[in-house]
């Protein structure tokens, strides 16, 4: 039997989900699992925590920690508007995709324009992939789209001041992407004039905390970071590793010279022996340096 993946073709009753996300290894298998679990609902279904820590059994902590990683890798984006169902009643709602770049284009792109985009019919304007649910508005809708946008005026006024004419348009667009509306005012206030590429290296290594589990909340350690009051022990983990794992590549080498095994042998020698130490990305770095030094024995 030749088949060890059986796959049947269906025509109804099936998700289909890309292979990026799939096997996207910077997030963890179980935030790929509730992804999926997601991503088989229909378009029009609201993502709601509670229902679905019901539905699956999970801990309201655990499946917070689950959105921030899908959230943190450009997967899924919270937005949070303003519903008249109640007086200035707060509403989160999550979107979802198995594409960074299809969920930008489609929620990201509009939520950075327009926090808190209107339709005509004064409910939120409906986005391709999870539109919201309708919201009550009995009495006059045109009414409470004209006091939504003097709402809305009023409070994006003391934003605006925050984020005034030196700050770098596509730095402000990288943190209305991946922070909320209180962390990225934090991080304007605390250095107003880092650029971009500075708060992409700063961001990065408190991703890399978080994911190691050296941080609870990504959020204040970016802040406390920013402030110079973060000790980053992932970087100390790193380049500790770095130095071993370099070590293991001169150790494959001389094997190769003693057994004169196939350069895949060897390879393949090198990541069984890393794997259940070293995180796959300096795995995959330091076999391609060992691939490279092969070639030239």
């Amino acid at each position: 039997m030749s088949s060890f993946i059986l796959k049947r073709n269906l025509s109804d009753n099936f998700t289909q989900v890309s292979n990026e996300f799939l096997h996207d290894s910077s997030i963890s298998i179980l935030a790929r699992g509730i992804g999926i679990f997601l991503l088989s609902k229909p378009n029009n279904w609201v993502i709601n925590q509670e229902n679905i820590c019901k539905e699956l059994e999970i801990g309201r902590d655990k499946l917070k920690k689950i959105f921030n990683e899908l959230i943190i890798h450009g997967y899924m984006h919270r937005c949070r508007y303003t519903t008249f169902a109640k007086k200035n009643e707060q509403s989160v709602f999550y979107y979802i995709s198995d594409s960074k770049e299809h969920l930008y284009k489609e929620v990201v792109s509009r939520d950075i324009k327009n926090t808190n985009s209107i339709s005509n019919q004064g409910i939120l304007s409906p986005f391709t992939e999870n539109p919201l649910p309708n919201t009550s508005h009995k009495k006059n809708p045109t009414n409470n789209i004209i006091n939504i946008n003097n709402n809305l005026s009023f409070k994006n006024k003391d934003i605006n001041k925050k984020e005034n004419n030196n700050t770098d348009s596509l730095l402000l667009d990288f943190l209305n992407f991946h922070l909320d509306e209180v962390t990225k005012n934090n991080v304007l206030k605390i250095s107003p004039r880092i650029t971009l590429e500075e708060f992409k290296t700063i961001f990065e290594k408190c991703t890399t905390e978080y994911k190691l589990g050296y941080s609870k909340n990504l959020n204040s350690t970016l802040i406390l970071a920013l402030k110079k009051e973060w000790r980053f022990q992932s970087s100390e983990k790193i380049e500790k590793d770095k130095r071993v794992i370099k070590s293991r590549v001169e150790y494959f080498k001389d094997l190769y010279l003693h057994t004169r095994d196939s350069h895949e042998e060897i390879v393949t020698l090198f990541k069984n022996n890393c794997k259940d130490t070293y995180s796959e990305d300096l795995i995959k770095e330091y076999e391609q340096i060992l691939r490279e030094q092969l070639k030239l024995l």
